[in-house]
């Protein structure tokens, strides 16, 4: 699709969520309705933050967020996100690495993975290159981001284990 189709289709997606949202009453919901709404807004909050990792990396290799008075990548999008730099910096770090991992990149494609899930698997797949595949697997299956983290942090266990006996044979 091209740029410019894309983000006019993008921009009209985010302004009928917001007219969506301000139109919302929770009050005269039941908890039933709230809780299908709340999945569906969730989903959409996944679709975005892995549009925004895909596309962070870009937007950092051309310095484009200088353009627009940002001193920093950080800077930029903690400004344009709303969050901390300091968790801008993690999204970032979290994005230039799902970038180098081909089954990450496929799993941004598909949307459905949260920030906290990405910087999950991106920090394992930084020490043990093989960890995504049963990482996305876990978060295919519903696995809590506890259980996810305990998966990753073996498979940095055993890539760590297999690094030393292979410097110890060396």
């Amino acid at each position: 699709m091209p740029t410019a189709s894309l983000h006019k289709e993008i921009e009209s997606l985010v302004r009928r969520l917001q007219r969506v949202v301000s139109a919302v009453q929770p009050e005269a919901m039941t908890g039933d309705e709230a809780l299908c709404l709340v999945s569906l807004l969730a989903e959409a909050e996944r679709a975005s933050a892995s549009g925004i990792a895909l596309l962070t990396p870009v937007v950092v290799k051309a310095g484009s967020y200088t353009k627009v008075g940002h001193a920093s990548a950080p800077d930029w999008l903690g400004a344009v996100s709303g969050s901390s730099v300091g968790v801008a910096k993690g999204r970032l770090v979290s994005a230039e690495r799902a970038a180098a991992s081909p089954d990450v990149t496929e799993a941004l494609h598909d949307g459905q993975l949260s920030p906290a899930q990405l910087k999950i698997v991106a920090d394992a797949t930084g020490i043990a290159p093989e960890a995504p595949g049963a990482l996305l697997s876990l978060i295919a299956q519903g696995a809590s981001n506890q259980e996810l983290s305990g998966a990753a942090a073996r498979q940095r266990a055993a890539a760590r284990q297999l690094e030393c006996e292979r410097e110890r044979r060396a």
